[in-house]
């Protein structure tokens, strides 16, 4: 059985992919850690996340998200993501 503390940080996992608004036919993005600091354990198997993402000119990005259950808010995450151009095809 997956217990709360790890069904929080499998949901952090997928923040960086929530909030990147990349066009993945012509950029591609890594993110190289996930900072997971939660308040309080999951009340129950549902977790919410509420993502935003900012980028800078160079390609260093930044996603954070509130992560929420159904008694409110239990935690926040952060991850740091690098994107580039990708080549055109041959």
């Amino acid at each position: 059985a997956v217990t709360p503390l790890g069904r929080a940080a499998a949901a952090s996992d997928f923040v960086s992919g929530l909030a990147t608004f990349l066009d993945f036919r012509s950029r591609a993005s890594i993110n190289p850690d996930v900072s997971l600091h939660l308040l309080r354990e999951p009340a129950d198997e549902w977790i919410g996340l509420d993502a935003s993402y900012q980028m800078h000119t160079d390609g260093i990005a930044q996603t954070r998200a509130f992560m929420f259950d159904q008694n409110g808010h239990m935690g926040t995450v952060l991850t740091s993501a690098m994107a580039t151009i990708l080549e055109p095809p041959i």
